[in-house]
Parts: structure tokens; C-alpha cells; sequence
């Protein structure tokens, strides 16, 4: 029972007389105004008693308030009775005490007697009843002396469990200087410090008598350090580590595992710590001196992910880099803390796409030239595209980066490869394509051609189904971006989502591309504005008229201002429409103009985001359930300048519409490096003149990014074809690669683990990649690091394998026991149990 509950209870008790009740507390700092205000709720008034107040109180008592019941309070002991001035009183009064320490095990809810003794020689910490309460709500019912110690040093620490690691951490948080740490000196003022650091010793395995924090620190790193490396320190090295050495080296591990996975503000901390550490230590030359295959798994200092990426730069640069063996090195460094955080996030994008890129590169040198316009067609999209989407990758992530000047020399490697060797190939290939007979009749067998998309996808649907159509028309959207998109809209839940190319017409620009996605019989240019069936095309109020000529329940909208209107205002504007084209253009808006053409890439990646919400929000919002996503046409950009040999001279003649890539209208010159191209397959009679190879127009205007001339890049654009299912044959979750333990024998017999996972199907098309968080428990209690794994390949089953290595806490396990290997899913939001491997524990234990 709480003490002022007793305190109301004798004075609740039947009396004749008014109760006058003394209490001489033993305790000096207990709080008086809990008391107080707890007598007062059934008007008790507390008197405090001091050595002066003798001859007040009894003023007090007999004299000025002879009715009303007291508690007298003194903080004082209690006098002789020689000496007691208030004797009087106190014989016809009533005497109270406290047993403070009986008091606090029942609030505790502390039964076993053995931990008095610990109460009464910490009797500094229970004088604070914000550090009781604080201590009452940390421990479990009937809590044993282990328990209490631990919570009193969770208070102290500042610290949410009775968990010693998070206790020691909380300290460690707080500094490693001993004199300064506010949470230590509480240790020392208000409970033990030999007792903490006997836990500490034993939990970590600490060697030696004296021990600071400091020390602890260094003995946490070092241990950690040197179970990741596969080669022996050198004489020098094992000198300036052996003072740190620990009998329960993964227990350490463990400890600075949990400590990097912990919140951002955390890791700072520790992050902050181990830069100084490995400055002090120089760990960068210690690693240097060796092959960085020896210490693939080691992640203690952030100079580990330096030297991986000074490494792989150099192998790229020289264009030595094995692909296999380095995609199996950036596996096992996803596992890895540094590998996800910048600076060193950045140039991984970079590095990886530059590998990517590479054995891309060395597919394309055994590529022969394609023979027919089909082969060119089916020659790009089903292999060169990804050249151009790893070109841009990189650049992307280099000029994103917040080093790009270490990656300078491979830069410029890879544009000069990109320009002056796979897009001349590429040009080379079109040109002759063109000579023997594209340009005289551009369509190729087949394929389906941008002046034939209404009719091929949009009409039989309008026919034969009551759905609302979407099309997206994303101004410059190019096969290689499309791709991109299409791998992100098959992560969406119970999404049919296919990707077949377009041919744009020839010349690819916007005038003509946006006309030919329109419906009609009849393309005619009045004006410099091309007409389909006689309306122009120019602006949405003049192709929502084109649409509606074909389907009168049609709209035309830009996409931003859709996506921005509130459900009611969408709905209003959509209300019994059966076809809508969605107007939407970032790419060609920023790299049609000189000043911004060098943000193009960026340009794509917003386009992608952008796309990707889109869909999200027609699918939620609009219950869209078909959609259609295409470009006008692509485009050619390189991030470096154009040089001079790729500048022709401009085409004259009467201009109807032209840029650094083609030129229509009539009698029209034909400079060296370009051709003339017949439009009549477009039943149109004005003459195109288009630049060849990789040749540009002197006219004015950007050079870095451009389009209008027949190179696959700008003349094949996506048609992304997104169909929602609902109904019966919708999935309630989209499947997930599947994952498994293939480690052989499923015995533990040392430590260290090393397990085996095998993803079994690729992560691509029906199946989405997995996140699990993998840890082994026994008897309920986690006894190794935490590991989070992605398993994301798209490689053939035996390159689908990952290692990694558990480190389990240095404690008896029973011959035989069993432990379990539990994998959680992180794929999502919602962590799930994902499965759960029963492994037997055969370690030799020497405790």
C-alpha cells in the first residue's frame, strides 16, 4: 500500500477526540508536497516540525486551531524525552513511521526478500520519486534482483528496457569521456559503478581491471572490425589491437550490428565515433595493403566502401572489370550499412549502371548489322534500348552525385564510348537501312506505325466495351524510358501491364507525332499546322474537336491539371467520357531549350515519377482500368558537346517546319549529311529532308538534345498498355519471388554461420523483388545480428544465390537444441512473418 494511503488511513480510523498524529521521518529528501495535498483531499492539514517551530506549533495546536487534525512532520529525529518540548502533546497524541524500504518493495511488487538489501544501499536513487515511477513502469510483475538492477540502471541511462546492450548504448550515446558523460556520473552518484562495469565485463567479455568507457568503445569496433576480415593482421596491426581484445567477439559484433541499424539520429552518433577511429588508426592504408575480396563483408568504416569504389572506378576505367564477379561483390555490399547512404549511394548508381553499361557494350562488339527494317526494329528494342538506359542511368547518378569529380575519367570513357563508337555503329546501320529503301517507304512491315494507334488500340475497345479509355501522351518519351516505366507499373497489384514499340512518323517531331495519334483518314499541313481529316491538331481545344469527330464522348485534358484537380472537379470534368487524352510534357519542354537542355535526363527521371503517380491516381481516383501511355517521339542527347564534324550546313527552301534534325516543306535542299525522305506514305506532298548519322542542322537552338532524323532512339517510342483487373479474377497480392534456405547441412557448429539463400525465380514480369529481415532466435531470444536482404536478380538460377554470415552471441547452447532462422518480410509497410527455418545447435561450448 502507497505511504500516503496509510496516512489516510489512520487518520480515517474512529476517534473521540481530534487526531494529532507525529511522524519523525528518517528519510530527509522525501518529497512533502505529495503529502500534503493528499491529507488535504480529506482535510488533514500537515504541520511541519523544526528544531525553531517548537513553541509555534504548540501555539499552533493548543492555542490557534484546537479542532482541526495534523499530521506533524518533522525531518528531524526525534528528541529525548528530557529534551522533547512537545511532550505533552505527543502523550495524548498518536505516533507514526514508515518502513520506506517495506513501502517501496510493495510498490514495486518486489516479493523476494534477498533484494532489501540492494534497496537499502541505493537508498539516493528511491529518494526521487520520478526516477520510482520511471522504474515502476520498466519492470515486470515480481520482478528479481537482476531486473531491478537493470531498471535502475535504464533510469539512470535514460534507457526504454531492461536490455544491458541498450543500456550500455544509451551511456555510450552520451560521450566517451567518463568525466563528462551525464549518464555515467548518474551511475556513480545514484547507484554503482563497480557493479555496472562487472555487468558490462561479463556481458562483453572485457579483459582486464580497469575499464573506461572509452576503452568499452574501442573493444566494440576492434572486435567487429577483425571478424570481418579474411586475412591476418600484420605484427604492426595486432600490436595496436591487442589492448581491445574481448573472449566474446561476435557478442561485440552484435552489439555495433544493432547499433547501425538503429534510427538516423543514433547511427549519427556512432557514425561520428568510427570516423575519428579510423582516422587515428589509418584503416585505410590497413585495408589498402590487401585485396578487397579479403574483406568483402566488412563494414566498420565507411573507408572500406572508398576503396570498393576507388577499385571498381580503376577496373572500369581500364575496361578490365569482370561483371560476374563484381555483380557477386555489390551483392554482398548491399548488406552492408554504407552501401545505401551518401556519398557512396550516389557513385554505387553511377558505378553499377557504368557495369551494366559495360557488358552491354561487350554483347554490341558481336552484333551484326540488321538486314531489314524488322530486324532493326526488333535489334533495338529487344537489346540496344538498354544501352541507352544504362547510358543514362549513369550520367544521371554521376552529375546527381556529391563527388562526380571522382568519376571524371570514367565519364568521359563512357560518352566517348556512347557517341563515338555504339551510336555511330547504330547510325551506320540506319543510314544504309534508309538508303536501301526506308526512305522512300518508311514504314516498316510489322510494326505498328504512330498514324495507325487509334485504330489498332483505342478503337476495337471503344467498340466492344463500355470502358473509359485513357491515353497518356508523354511529349518525347522514348522505347528505353517506356521500358523503365513499364518495370515499375508491374510492381502495382493486380496490373496487366505490356509494352509493345511504336514506329513514329518520319521526321520525328511533335507536330507531326501529335497529329498521328490522333484518329483519322487524312493528314494535310496548311499553314505550318499539320490537319488530320481537315481539323487542325494544334492545342487541346482543336484535338479534343479531332477526337470528338471520331468519338463524340471525348476529351482532351493536360495531365498535370487533371491529376491536380479535387475528386468533384475531376469527376466533373470526366463525367460520361469515354475516350480522354492526357496531354503531358517535361522532357521535350526542358530539353528543346538551349538553356536547359543539360537537366534532360533529370527531365526523364520527373517524367517517370510523374507517369507512375499518374497511373496511381487514375487507378484510385478514377477507377481507370484501361490505359494507354505512348510519345510523340524519342530523342538523341549526350551530356558532352556536339563536336564541330557533326555540324551540316542548314537546308533551304520553303521551311514549313524544321530544327537541328530535319527540315519539311518544299523544294527543299538536300546538304552533305542528310537525305531527302518522300512523305507519301503519309499521303502527304511536302518533302522531308532529315540529318543523317549523328549530324545536326546549323541552325539555332540546343544540339545536345535533339530529334526529328530516323535513328531508333527518336523514331521507336512505347505503347504501354495498362490494363487493372477487378472483379473475381483480381489478386489480393501480387506475387513476390520466392526465397529459401539453401544451406545443405542444417547443423550449427560454430559462432559464425554461414547461410545460403536462394531466390527461385527472377525478379521480373509476374514476380516482384522481396525484403526479408533474417535474424536466429532460441527459446524466443534474438542471438544474432540482424540482416536485411534484398533479393532483386534478374539472373539465370545459378547466379541467383546469396551468402551471409551470422554472428551468434558467445553463450552455453545446449548439444542438440534447437534454434530458428526467422525471415521477416520488409517488402512493404507491414512487417509479416515470412518463414521460419528450424537449425540444430552442435557448438562446442568452453564457458
Amino acid at each position: 500500500m502507497e505511504l500516503n494511503e496509510k496516512l489516510k488511513q489512520r487518520f480515517s480510523a474512529a476517534s473521540l477526540h481530534r487526531k494529532l498524529v507525529f511522524w519523525y521521518d528518517n528519510n530527509p529528501e522525501r518529497e512533502f508536497e505529495p503529502i500534503k495535498s493528499a491529507l488535504a483531499s480529506i482535510g488533514v492539514k500537515v504541520w511541519e516540525l523544526t528544531p525553531k517551530s517548537v513553541f509555534t506549533t504548540k501555539y499552533q495546536l493548543e492555542v490557534l486551531d484546537p479542532e482541526q487534525p495534523y499530521l506533524i512532520y518533522s525531518r528531524h529525529p526525534k528528541p529525548d524525552k528530557l529534551h522533547n518540548w512537545l511532550l505533552d502533546i505527543l502523550l495524548y497524541s498518536e505516533e507514526f513511521s514508515a518502513d520506506d524500504i517495506a513501502v517501496l518493495m510493495q510498490r514495486l511488487g518486489i516479493e523476494q526478500l534477498a533484494v532489501r538489501d540492494l534497496l537499502e544501499q541505493h537508498r539516493s536513487f528511491f529518494r526521487s520519486n520520478e526516477r520510482v515511477s520511471r522504474l515502476q513502469k520498466l519492470l515486470p510483475n515480481s520482478p528479481n534482483q537482476e531486473q531491478l538492477v537493470l531498471g535502475m540502471l535504464a533510469v539512470l541511462t535514460s534507457t526504454d528496457s531492461l536490455y544491458l546492450p541498450a543500456i550500455v548504448r544509451s551511456v555510450l550515446l552520451q560521450g566517451l569521456d567518463c568525466s563528462t558523460n551525464k549518464a555515467y556520473q548518474d551511475i556513480r552518484k545514484f547507484f554503482s559503478e563497480p557493479v555496472f562495469w562487472g555487468l558490462v565485463r561479463n556481458h562483453f567479455g572485457l579483459i582486464g581491471d580497469t575499464i573506461t568507457l572509452e576503452q568499452l568503445f574501442r573493444t566494440l569496433v576492434v572486435n567487429h572490425f577483425q571478424l570481418e576480415l579474411d586475412f591476418e593482421l600484420s605484427l604492426r596491426w595486432n600490436e595496436q589491437f591487442t589492448a581491445y581484445a574481448s573472449t566474446l567477439a561476435n557478442t561485440c559484433r552484435i552489439f555495433i550490428e544493432d547499433w547501425k541499424h538503429a534510427p538516423e539520429a543514433v547511427r549519427e552518433v556512432l557514425n561520428n565515433y568510427l570516423a575519428e577511429l579510423q582516422m587515428e588508426w589509418d584503416i585505410g592504408e590497413l585495408l589498402a595493403e590487401q585485396p578487397c575480396e579479403l574483406y568483402q563483408r566488412c563494414d566498420t568504416f565507411p573507408v572500406t566502401e572508398v576503396l570498393f569504389i576507388q577499385r571498381l572506378t580503376v577496373e572500369l576505367e581500364q575496361e578490365t572489370a569482370n561483371v560476374a564477379h563484381w555483380n557477386a561483390l555489390l551483392n554482398i555490399r548491399r548488406t552492408r550499412q554504407w552501401y545505401s547512404r551518401e556519398p557512396y549511394a550516389g557513385l554505387y548508381r553511377a558505378l553499377e549502371a557504368a557495369l551494366g553499361f559495360m557488358d552491354l557494350a561487350n554483347q554490341f562488339a558481336a552484333l551484326r548489322a540488321p538486314v531489314t527494317g524488322k530486324a532493326w526494329v526488333e535489334q533495338y528494342t529487344g537489346h540496344l534500348h538498354r544501352i541507352d538506359r544504362y547510358y543514362r542511368l549513369f550520367m544521371t547518378a554521376v552529375l546527381s552525385s556529391h563527388t562526380p569529380e571522382r568519376l571524371q575519367v570514367l565519364r568521359e570513357r563512357v560518352e566517348n564510348y556512347y557517341v563515338h563508337h555504339y551510336l555511330v555503329q547504330v547510325a551506320c546501320w540506319t543510314d544504309a537501312l534508309l538508303d536501301a529503301g526506308l526512305l522512300e517507304n518508311w514504314p516498316v512491315p510489322g510494326v505498328v506505325q504512330q498514324q495507325d494507334f487509334y485504330q489498332e488500340y483505342i478503337d476495337p475497345l471503344v467498340r466492344k466495351s463500355s470502358e473509359r479509355i485513357f491515353v497518356i501522351i508523354s511529349d518525347a518519351l522514348r522505347y528505353e524510358a517506356g521500358a523503365e516505366l513499364v518495370g515499375r507499373l508491374q510492381k502495382r497489384l493486380n496490373a496487366e501491364v505490356g509494352l509493345t514499340p511504336l514506329q513514329v512518323a518520319l521526321p520525328s517531331c511533335t507536330q507531326l507525332g501529335m497529329a498521328c495519334l490522333l484518329p483519322g483518314d487524312r493528314l494535310s499541313i496548311q499553314d505550318k499546322s499539320v490537319l488530320q481529316d481537315g481539323f487542325s491538331t494544334q492545342g487541346l481545344d482543336n484535338r479534343e474537336t479531332v477526337l470528338q469527330k471520331r468519338e463524340p464522348l471525348s476529351r482532351a485534358l493536360k495531365l498535370q491539371h487533371l491529376i491536380a484537380l479535387k475528386y468533384e472537379e475531376g469527376q466533373a470534368l470526366l463525367r460520361n467520357r469515354r475516350v480522354v487524352y492526357l496531354y503531358h510534357d517535361v522532357i521535350d519542354a526542358i530539353g528543346d531549350n538551349q538553356k536547359s537542355e543539360q537537366y534532360t535526363f533529370r527531365a526523364v527521371e520527373d517524367t517517370l515519377n510523374e507517369l507512375a503517380g499518374a497511373v496511381d491516381k487514375l487507378v484510385r481516383t478514377y477507377a481507370a482500368v484501361r490505359i494507354f501511355i505512348t510519345g510523340d517521339h524519342g530523342f538523341l542527347f549526350q551530356t558532352g558537346a556536339v563536336e564541330a564534324l557533326d555540324k551540316i550546313t542548314a537546308v533551304s527552301g520553303q521551311v514549313l517546319d524544321g530544327n537541328r534534325r530535319f527540315a519539311l516543306g518544299h523544294n527543299l535542299s538536300v546538304p552533305a549529311g542528310a537525305r531527302k525522305l518522300s512523305l507519301a506514305y503519309l499521303g502527304l506532298v511536302e518533302k522531308a529532308v532529315i540529318a543523317t548519322g549523328l549530324n545536326r542542322f546549323q541552325v539555332s537552338g540546343g544540339a545536345r538534345f535533339v530529334h526529328g532524323g530516323a535513328m531508333p532512339q527518336e523514331a521507336l517510342v512505347p505503347v504501354i498498355t495498362y490494363r487493372q483487373i477487378r472483379g473475381q479474377a483480381k489478386l489480393e497480392e501480387q506475387p513476390y519471388v520466392n526465397v529459401r534456405l539453401a544451406t545443405k547441412e542444417r547443423v550449427i557448429t560454430s559462432y559464425r554461420f554461414k547461410a545460403t539463400f536462394f531466390q527461385e525465380q527472377k525478379a521480373e514480369d509476374s514476380f516482384l523483388s522481396r525484403q526479408l529481415r533474417a535474424a536466429l532466435y532460441w527459446d524466443g531470444e534474438r542471438i544474432s545480428n540482424e540482416i536485411t536482404l534484398t533479393f532483386d536478380s534478374r539472373e539465370e538460377p545459378g547466379r541467383r544465390y546469396l551468402e551471409v554470415i551470422f554472428s551468434l552471441r558467445e553463450q552455453p547452447y545446449l548439444m542438440g537444441e534447437r534454434c530458428v532462422l526467422r525471415m521477416e518480410d520488409v517488402s512493404t509497410a507491414r512487417t509479416r512473418l515470412y518463414r521460419e527455418e528450424e537449425l540444430e545447435l552442435r557448438i562446442y561450448n568452453s564457458f
